[in-house]
């Protein structure tokens, strides 16, 4: 964001580091210290003053060492890349995610950059995101037994998905007030190995389409509430 006339405060995911405020002192108008840095979608190598954990790193410059071309010229990917991002900042506090959260988004922009640019492609690979972002933060989904009884996802075949996040619910154990959808058994076995990595066949379109009121459930009960971003997601996935 603009702060002042001439610098700029950004969010930053430092490798080793985690998450930190920055300010890009004349930021808006120097392109020689930033050079195409300040952007989204970015990878880039910083020289800052840290003044400690509760205060703004300086930047001081920066240099692009890995931007993705293939999503800057593509609004859908645009969109899911944002919501990738935004999931990412809004999980973190201050210093938490420099390993594992920074290795995960890299290859989450990379992988956006070359796919193909298909709904079902971009819809199958956020969803891969999600589960594993959401387990590295601390809110993977049960998938493979029920969150109130001992039943497992292989002895039944009749199952509910709680949209309050936590993930499995068999049909016996449900509650009033419970906020649930019925979910196939393939399905939730399909999210299972979605969670493990991305896969190269894509599962059919309206098996993506059952997993979106789960996906957004569980991004929801993580934070709180919905990311700003899923507007613009909604206009690319329908």
């Amino acid at each position: 964001v603009d702060y002042g006339e001439r610098d700029v405060v950004l969010t930053l995911l430092l490798e080793g580091m985690g998450k930190r405020s920055a300010i890009a002192k004349g930021g808006k108008a120097s392109k020689k210290r930033f050079a195409g840095a300040l952007e989204k979608f970015r990878v880039c190598r910083f020289s800052f003053t840290d003044r400690g954990p509760e205060k703004m790193v300086v930047l001081s410059e920066a240099k692009v060492v890995e931007d993705y071309p293939g999503i800057e010229g593509s609004f859908d990917k645009i969109s899911v890349a944002a919501y990738a991002t935004e999931m990412v900042r809004e999980l973190l506090r201050d210093g938490e995610g420099g390993q594992g959260m920074f290795a995960s988004l890299v290859r989450h922009y990379r992988q956006l950059s070359e796919c193909e640019d298909e709904i079902s492609r971009l819809e199958a690979d956020l969803h891969t995101f999600t589960l594993r972002t959401l387990s590295r933060a601390g809110f993977a989904p049960s998938l493979a037994r029920c969150v109130r009884s001992a039943v497992t996802l292989e002895s039944s075949l009749r199952w509910r998905f709680l949209l309050t996040g936590q993930g499995l619910l068999h049909p016996d154990q449900r509650r009033a007030g419970d906020h649930s959808v019925e979910v196939s058994r393939e399905i939730i076995e399909i999210m299972r190995t979605m969670g493990e990595g991305y896969a190269e066949l894509l599962p059919p379109s309206g098996v993506l389409r059952q997993m979106r009121p789960m996906m957004q459930g569980m991004v929801h009960a993580a934070l709180g509430k919905d990311l700003r971003s899923r507007e613009y997601l909604k206009m690319v996935m329908g």
